[in-house]
């Protein structure tokens, strides 16, 4: 299922697109809320250091759906694949794309994110240039619904 086939989100037109990041580096963390910041697009940040703790917030009837999920692999207790598995299983039809954004660009990597439902697979790139547009494409093709020339593994 691509993200312009999954069931609209109920995000409000008036309300800040959420993004969720869920990634144990905490220099990771920082940099993704920098750049935010820095890219002034309006986007509600929220951050979940572990896969256990992600997937609880993911899965809590409570809590709104994230518009985009931003997903690590290598992470202690529940790593990203373990994360996307039990959203493949616990939430179906969820209405949310997840990136997987990881420093790994091994293939089977990219094949088992695929294989439980990622969206996209981005490595993370190694300099703050290419970081930025990186996130900002991310941004403008999952929230914002435009379309970029940057080299993006599309899995759907």
């Amino acid at each position: 299922m691509t993200p312009t086939d999954r069931p609209a989100n109920r995000r409000s037109q008036s309300s800040q697109p959420r993004l969720l990041v869920v990634d144990d580096s905490d220099a990771d963390q920082y940099l993704i809320r920098w750049i935010l910041r820095d890219l002034d697009k309006g986007v509600a940040l929220e951050q979940c250091r572990d896969g256990d703790v992600a997937l609880e917030r993911l899965c809590d009837p409570e809590q709104p759906s994230p518009d985009l999920v931003l997903l690590d692999i290598n992470m202690p207790r529940r790593s990203g694949h373990e994360v996307l598995q039990a959203l493949s299983e616990r939430m179906p039809d969820r209405t949310f794309p997840v990136i997987v954004l990881s420093t790994s660009n091994a293939p089977t990597d990219v094949e088992c994110s695929s294989h439980f439902g990622a969206d996209a697979y981005v490595c993370k790139p190694g300099n703050l240039r290419s970081f930025t547009a990186v996130l900002d494409d991310i941004l403008h093709r999952f929230l914002f619904g435009g379309s970029s020339d940057l080299p993006i593994a599309s899995l759907a």
